[in-house]
């Protein structure tokens, strides 16, 4: 078969590596963004990365910067959105951006409605601490920020129904709790399951009690009185599959009926949680306990919403800072954690639902956003200025492809991590219907090399090709998808090459009597 002799002949190609120079690791770019005030602050939809972060250089500004192509390229960087400003946050829901600032004259947040290419004029937020939680359902759009009142503070809701055109008074949804305060290490936690919202804080009188609201109607209604989950301060919390787990000290607690009611889980019986992340029934808790040099890193997986757990035979002991992060993304999930003996996070990854764990080849100084198909780290460097954004592990689109039948361009697009040991797919979509087409794969630099006078081929070195006949009806324009596995040896060899694909469609329609899709770079990590 066509599919395992073109791999076989890539790896192959790969594995010779006294011939081949190995392939450095894609180059990151500066986006002249500092962290001395602020961490810099990530969102993504689909290729595109937005990121918002302090300037120090000269006053104080928040800058932004961004990527189309999933952080191959940065167009746009080190551009001011609000100057005499510090900390700022990032959410991105499609062509919508929401940024929030915090200034000498407080909190507001600044709205773009195409992508970043414009901004409107700032709305001011409650006054209080820090940054708030933002979510964005349609034109809805929540906003949770701790406020300030008197004698206490307590969580606010800001809100807008038009998309942040315009906004409703702020409502405290801490109404009705013992009088105390929530401060900015108190930052809520919001979790989003269509038009059902939950948030949990801690909410101090000084003693902590564990605050809970919902919203089933996109945040437009919520409970007259926040709940009081517990008496221990939040870790994480996650939802899925009809259940919402909260890891409260340590004990697990869940609840079926939207926090109704709630009952504890055993199974992990870690007396060090330091956080959990949740997708559908997957499950991950991550421990950081005591070591006598420093911390041991457990993770403990489950994979029915947290009836049954395993926890990792292998553990990571060392002198690391117990604070940690998790995601699970996909079929993998990823734990990082900030290690003394590397200059940032170092990131642990897990294909096989935590049986194995391997530490992902990079740095991520600043932040990593894993994601379905790709991981984008923000990093800086000893005595060299600014953030430094490259992509850590997935894929980078780059070029442009070209017109077939009724000026429709096929796309290329890649699904799942380029892993070792992981099988990915570059899935072919918008072609004409019933078409003829051809995956080109291929080493080395980048080709610009003209095919005809509409059409170029982006692949350089290529060494092998694979023909495949597109879906859908013959001859209708965009009804045509075709896919392709790649499946990644478990070579540690393989770490930090990069295989370049693109697709060219037989159309009739088109000008050269075929077109061609941008082409992808999947970076094995």
């Amino acid at each position: 078969m066509r599919v395992p002799r073109l791999l076989k002949h890539f790896f192959g190609f790969v594995l010779l590596a006294a011939l081949v120079p190995a392939q450095a690791q894609p180059s990151s770019r500066r986006l002249d963004l500092t962290t001395q005030q602020s961490q810099p602050s990530v969102g993504r939809d689909g290729d595109t990365i937005h990121v918002v972060g302090t300037d120090i250089a000269g006053a104080t500004s928040v800058c932004y910067a961004r990527s189309l192509d999933g952080g191959r390229t940065w167009p746009v960087h080190d551009q001011v959105l609000a100057p005499n400003a510090g900390p700022a946050s990032v959410t991105v829901a499609g062509d919508r951006v929401f940024v929030a600032i915090q200034s000498g004259v407080g909190r507001s947040l600044l709205a773009s409605f195409d992508a970043g290419n414009t901004w409107q004029p700032p709305v001011a937020l409650p006054s209080g601490h820090w940054l708030p939680e933002i979510h964005v359902d349609g034109l809805a759009v929540n906003v949770f920020c701790v406020g300030a009142t008197f004698p206490g503070q307590g969580l606010f809701l800001v809100r807008s129904a038009d998309g942040g055109h315009t906004w409703a008074t702020p409502v405290d949804l801490s109404a009705g709790l013992p009088t105390g305060f929530t401060t900015s290490d108190d930052t809520p936690q919001v979790l989003v399951d269509g038009s059902v919202i939950h948030v949990f804080w801690n909410h101090r009188t000084p003693l902590i009690h564990l605050a809970h609201q919902w919203s089933l109607d996109g945040g437009a209604t919520w409970l007259s009185t926040a709940q009081v989950l517990t008496n221990a301060p939040l870790v994480g919390a996650g939802f899925g599959v009809g259940r919402l787990l909260v890891q409260a000290g340590s004990t697990l607690w869940t609840s079926t009926n939207h926090g109704s009611t709630w009952s504890p889980l055993v199974g992990h019986g870690f007396a060090f949680p330091a956080t959990l992340a949740m997708e559908g029934s997957r499950v991950l808790v991550v421990e950081a306990a005591p070591w006598p040099s420093g911390f041991l890193l457990r993770m403990a997986v489950s994979v029915d919403a947290g009836i049954t757990w395993s926890v990792s035979a292998s553990t990571i002991a060392g002198n690391f800072n117990p604070y940690a992060e998790a995601a699970v993304v996909g079929n993998s999930m990823f734990a990082w954690y900030w290690k003394s003996s590397v200059p940032g996070f170092e990131i642990v990854q897990s294909d096989d639902d935590g049986a194995t764990w391997r530490t992902i080849v990079g740095t991520a100084s600043e932040v990593f956003l894993p994601g379905r198909d790709g991981g984008v780290a923000l990093t800086s460097y000893p005595n060299t200025p600014g953030i430094w954004a490259w992509v850590l592990e997935g894929h980078m689109r780059y070029g442009v492809g070209n017109p077939g039948t009724a000026g429709v361009v096929p796309t290329l697009t890649c699904r799942g991590l380029a892993g070792i040991g992981l099988t990915f797919r570059l899935d072919l979509e918008n072609a004409v219907g019933g078409a003829l087409a051809a995956y080109v794969f291929g080493l080395g630099s980048n080709a610009f090399v003209p095919i005809g006078p509409n059409t170029r081929l982006l692949v350089a070195q290529t060494f092998g090709s694979s023909v495949v006949v597109a879906s859908g009806t013959p001859g209708l324009a965009g009804a045509g998808t075709a896919s392709f596995a790649v499946p990644v040896p478990n070579l540690t060899s393989l770490i930090g090459f990069g295989l370049r694909s693109q697709a060219f469609v037989v159309d009739p329609g088109a000008p050269d009597g075929f077109c061609a899709t941008a082409a992808r770079e999947s970076w094995i990590r």
